[in-house]
């Protein structure tokens, strides 16, 4: 090994014999021409040189290899050139947070590990993994980690070599840790200082999981892990979006900046946002989505400034050309960052931005998501990378465009009604009802005929029994069943209302997790909350209708997508509120997939809806005949019985 020589001079002040009569007698009688001269090992030769500057995307295509990929080997950032720009953010001296909410495999968990290789080789420090479940980590583990540190050649320096120091919770390098945990275990979210952290998929259930056990919730813990390196910390969060209330919601509403993806059009070189309205399909709302996702060429994305079409191809050329830019200001993300210095900063990473998901599988998804509520949920999470509100309050316009021109009262005539039913949520001052006329078949379509608020039982008994509802015709039709929601502090008066009004009204208990549908359930006596009446027999006793809210308010949000000239759409008659409707645009499905209520928020007229559409259920109406009137039959003959005549 050569030797680097770093001294060779004659000391400015000579080495006088007292302080040299230690030296041996050969070395102390050359003490004016002294030379020393010091080796180093090319591992301190190594961390004594300055490295070169290299941002994260570049270090990635020299140094990373991907294995678990539909597109292995050597990193690419032409492929995902949305991740570059991630990634060397990241790398920003002032960036503290950075979150991405984003669609699923869009490449940014394998963006987080490129990171944490980079992290490896040019600053290390403790990192810690957070995934959603165990098993999750446990395969990231497994196949994604550890092999990123065997494929490179670059990382496998960093390699002890020792088996003990690769498992699914702890790889061990010889120079840092690298801890994996699930965010459901409090123990192994604690007592570590972190200077890395990684936080995959926030919004899955698991997160929320330690805080159930008593403790805070997850990224609580992880954030306390950083406490050592205030200033020095780097966290990466994302997810798919859920819900409003989710973490990545709440941490994308806590960045000080916000980047979109612009694309740069081939055709007319110029940039816009990428957004659902410029993906297009033929046939429009009446396309076969199984077809739209079989044949790419029935879908495309337009530009909006020029109309050029682009096919899966162009568009990834056009994704190559853009880039992120504020959602603010709109300035590029260098520029941003050069100005604002932001610490926390958010990408919105939706599925038309990545090469993974065609333009037909987005519009397939939304056609299927006018349908069902469970699929414009996957649309919205999975596709535009937004949480899922059910129907938001800027969709009661949408919902306005269901009424029709009946004014309140009035019943729809032609003999197509099969019968009406109401619905009424309870409240300590009051109820708050709706009363829906039924057509026959299975579709059932349906008409709303009176919504709003009384104070009294009286005033409820005069709406449901005693005022008249007709069509233009004339024709009276009768409430078949009402049902009304006994659970809350007046239980007992509810009983002993329906009591009262026996097999016209039916007390009703919804549950989140019935299996059936909907079940009648009998009860004696009084519940523990009645006061004086507690515990004590019901006379001649109830039958107590349960129903699975969550079901029907499925079958609600797919029956308000129905067009209003379609068989089984849902109407509202030309004087409903606006106020009635918003009441309808409340409730959301929550990180567990059950219906919610944000707090304070009324939702008194989604619940009169359910309870009229399960009276539906209850009384078989979508498989009432429609009743046909047929001519008398002939006089009878002395050969000829009489026959009787069909009546309605």
């Amino acid at each position: 090994m050569k030797q680097t020589e770093l001294f060779r001079a004659t000391p400015k002040k000579p080495i006088t014999a007292r302080a040299a009569h230690w030296m041996p007698d050969a070395v102390r009688s050359t003490r004016d021409k002294l030379r020393l001269s010091v080796s180093f090992s090319a591992a301190e030769r190594r961390i004594f040189r300055k490295p070169k500057p290299m941002a994260p995307s570049e270090w990635a295509e020299k140094h990373r290899v991907v294995t678990m990929s539909a597109n292995p080997g050597p990193w690419r950032n032409s492929l995902t050139p949305y991740l570059a720009g991630i990634m060397d953010a990241s790398a920003s001296p002032f960036v503290r947070e950075i979150y991405c909410q984003k669609c699923p495999q869009s490449g940014v968990t394998e963006a987080a590990l490129t990171y944490v290789g980079y992290l490896a080789d040019r600053e290390p420090g403790p990192v810690l993994m957070t995934f959603s479940d165990e098993n999750t980590c446990s395969e990231v583990a497994k196949d994604r980690l550890a092999p990123m540190f065997r494929t490179s050649a670059r990382l496998q320096r960093y390699r002890t070599g020792r088996v003990d120091d690769e498992s699914n919770t702890r790889v061990n390098l010889t120079h840092m840790p690298i801890y994996l945990a699930w965010a459901s275990s409090s123990a192994r979210l604690a007592n570590k200082p972190i200077r890395y952290a990684i936080s995959d998929e926030v919004d899955k259930p698991g997160y929320q999981a330690t805080a159930r056990q008593g403790e805070a919730a997850g990224l609580e813990l992880i954030e306390k892990r950083m406490t050592t390196f205030p200033d020095r910390y780097k966290w990466w969060i994302f997810s798919s979006p859920t819900v409003p209330a989710g973490n990545i919601e709440t941490r994308m509403a806590m960045a000080d900046v916000v980047f979109d993806y612009h694309a740069t059009c081939p055709t007319c070189s110029r940039s816009h946002k990428m957004s659902f309205e410029n993906i297009k399909w033929d046939g429009g709302r009446t396309a076969d989505p199984a077809l739209l996702e079989r044949d790419e060429k029935l879908t495309w994305y337009e530009c909006p400034h020029c109309q050029a079409r682009w096919d899966t191809l162009t568009r990834q050329d056009a994704v190559r050309l853009g880039g992120w830019r504020c959602r603010e200001s709109g300035l590029s993300l260098p520029k941003t960052l050069e100005t604002r210095r932001p610490r926390r900063i958010g990408f919105h990473l939706p599925a038309w931005v990545t090469p993974f998901v065609s333009s037909g599988k987005t519009a397939a998804a939304w056609l299927r998501g006018m349908k069902s509520a469970n699929a414009m949920q996957d649309c919205f999470n999975s596709h535009l990378a937004e949480p899922y509100t059910g129907l938001s309050e800027r969709r009661v316009e949408t919902l306005a465009l269901l009424r029709d021109s009946r004014p309140a009262r009035i019943v729809p005539g032609n003999g197509i009604i099969a019968g009406l039913t109401a619905g009424c949520d309870t409240q300590d001052d009051g109820f708050w009802y709706e009363i829906r006329a039924w057509g026959y078949g299975v579709d059932r379509e349906s008409w709303q005929i009176r919504s709003g608020f009384v104070q009294s039982f009286e005033a409820l008994e005069q709406i449901i029994w005693q005022d008249k509802y007709r069509d233009s015709g004339g024709n009276e039709y009768m409430i078949a069943m009402a049902v009304i929601d006994a659970m809350g502090h007046r239980t007992a008066e509810i009983y002993d209302w329906c009591a009262k009004h026996r097999g016209l009204v039916v007390p009703f208990q919804g549950s989140a997790r019935q299996q059936r549908p909907w079940r009648f359930s009998a009860i004696e006596h009084y519940p523990a909350s009645a006061g004086k009446r507690a515990n004590k027999p019901i006379p001649g006793g109830l039958q107590l209708l349960q129903a699975n809210v969550n079901f029907y308010k499925d079958e609600l949000a797919r029956l308000w997508q129905i067009d209003p000239a379609d068989p089984g759409a849902w109407h509202f008659h030309a004087e409903t509120p606006d106020e009635w409707l918003a009441m309808l645009c409340h409730e959301y499905r929550d990180v567990h997939g059950q219906w919610s209520c944000p707090s304070g928020a009324a939702n008194h007229g989604h619940d009169c809806s359910v309870y009229a559409l399960v009276a539906t259920d209850v009384l078989d109406m979508r498989y009432w005949e429609r009743p046909v009137e047929v001519d008398p039959a002939p006089p009878p003959t002395s050969s000829q019985p009489a026959q009787s005549r069909r009546r309605w």
